[in-house]
């Protein structure tokens, strides 16, 4: 049995377009403030069609 806890973490809204470079900087500062907060959190990219790659820190 393993002592591993997985969750998925999904950023969506309503407010600002997915391209909107506030909304992408939201975005990295949840994703640094959980790695911070936790050792252990990872992102993970998943290519969805008719979409382009971004990147974040």
């Amino acid at each position: 049995m393993s002592d591993e806890l997985a969750v998925a973490v999904v950023a969506r809204n309503d407010r600002y377009h997915e391209e909107d470079s506030r909304w992408l900087d939201q975005i990295a500062m949840l994703s640094g403030d959980l790695r911070r907060a936790t050792d252990a959190f990872r992102t993970r990219r998943t290519p969805v069609a008719g979409t382009r790659a971004r990147s974040i820190s």
